[in-house]
């Protein structure tokens, strides 16, 4: 089953992109730092089932789809943050390859 056509006018939820990097912290930690954080209007799909699919690892499920309209920055260094939640970035997709929006799967991260 195919991803429905996006519409501009589906993205009124706000998220913040920002790009985690961890940064050493004495001799054995590490602390997250942020940079670049850029708000942005997206579309929010809760994706439809939280279960691993055959052969993929529980930490390799994604848990959102988020469309935003089309970016070349966004990477798997980066995380969302929705309603209060963050969720790490998995994969990125421009839809149907036509630079208009592009597709965030990401993961939501408890704790």
């Amino acid at each position: 089953m195919g991803l429905k056509r996006g519409q501009i006018g589906e993205l009124n939820r706000r998220i913040t992109l920002r790009k985690r990097q961890d940064v050493p912290v004495g001799a054995f930690g590490m602390s997250a730092s942020y940079s670049g954080e850029v708000p942005l209007w997206a579309k929010v799909e809760i994706m439809a089932s939280g279960k691993p699919q055959d052969g993929q690892q529980l930490d390799d499920v994604a848990t959102h789809r988020f469309w935003v309209r089309y970016r070349t920055d966004v990477t798997v260094d980066h995380e969302i943050v929705y309603q209060g939640k963050t969720h790490r970035v998995m994969r990125v997709t421009d839809w149907e390859d036509r630079r208009r929006f592009t597709i965030v799967e990401a993961k939501e991260l408890h704790g």
